[in-house]
């Protein structure tokens, strides 16, 4: 068996107040939205920090995922800080938003942090809010003031991200910027008034959130009940098509099982992490209860 070249793949960021660039330029300063989960029963946390979900393998109403969202902010500059986000296409419904456990602020003077708003194209929007609108007696507006060590030592919120049986395919739970609905984070810094950093150095850097649904095992891509060297033949063949303008040539459940790094790509890393996995399970002394993911992580 030819051994198959790996290539590395960066995950593409979407971000904030409708602007975007590559991860490589962004600064490291610049304040991040980010999402964290848990794995539950039928729910891989996957390598790029994605989320892979076998429906056969979950409850038998889909399955329900724990989430949190955070923003890091390394400059602890933020004065309001407001975070709205949404899945866009019907199978997944974000639900159960609420306030965090402990807040990551010490204070902030709105009364209802969390919420949610169904937009009138039907897609749920979740939202947290943290502000300080006192205004002391010198007149310098001061930042938000940090419940622990970070910014990101607590969550902003804790929701649910409920999976539909009918689901299939990728999911993204994406920071929510559209229709008069924005997430922003506004910096007091030194004696400078409220404003919103719109430099390439602190613009705000948001990630999204995917999930992949499928039917079967994650690198099982022809859902034959096993992963060899024929689900990494079919990952290279989607590869190669994509690669030159066409279609995958899989369905929605094989495309979420092709990828199984789940970073929103399918190309030779997978077909070789598929065909390392099947070297390791074929030799006498493998971990026979160890998962591709298990493997890959």
């Amino acid at each position: 068996m030819k051994k198959v070249v790996s290539i590395i793949s960066a995950l593409a960021l979407t971000v904030g107040m409708a602007a975007s660039f590559s991860a490589n330029a962004a600064d490291s300063s610049a304040p991040t939205v980010y999402f964290k989960t848990k794995e539950t029963k039928g729910v891989e946390v996957l390598s790029s920090g994605n989320l892979y979900v076998n429906k056969k393998a979950a409850d038998a109403n889909g399955a329900v995922i724990p989430a949190e969202v955070y923003l890091s902010d390394k400059n602890a500059g933020a004065g309001w800080v407001c975070v709205k986000w949404a899945c866009e296409k019907q199978g997944l419904t974000l639900q159960n938003v609420k306030d965090p456990q402990t807040k990551p602020y010490k204070s902030y003077t709105n009364d209802t942090i969390t919420s949610e708003k169904t937009k009138s194209d039907g897609v749920k929007v979740l939202s947290a809010l943290y502000c300080d609108a006192n205004v002391p007696t010198d007149g310098k507006l001061k930042p938000l003031q940090l419940a622990g060590e970070k910014s990101d030592s607590y969550p902003l919120a804790t929701f649910e991200a409920a999976v539909d049986k009918s689901a299939a395919g990728s999911y993204d739970i994406i920071i929510y910027n559209k229709n008069q609905d924005f997430t922003y984070v506004t910096y007091r810094t030194g004696d400078n008034p409220e404003y919103v950093p719109d430099s390439e150095k602190y613009k705000l850097n948001c990630k999204e959130l995917r999930v992949n649904v499928s039917d079967r095992l994650l690198g099982d891509v022809n859902n034959d009940g096993k992963i060899n060297a024929v689900d990494a033949s079919e990952i290279l063949s989607a590869y190669a098509n994509v690669a030159t303008s066409k279609p995958t040539g899989l369905s929605a459940e094989a495309e979420a099982a092709a990828d199984v790094d789940g970073n929103g790509k399918i190309n030779a890393v997978d077909a070789s992490n598929v065909l390392s996995y099947y070297a390791y399970q074929s030799t006498s002394n493998a971990d026979k209860s160890k998962t591709l993911n298990d493997f890959i992580v």
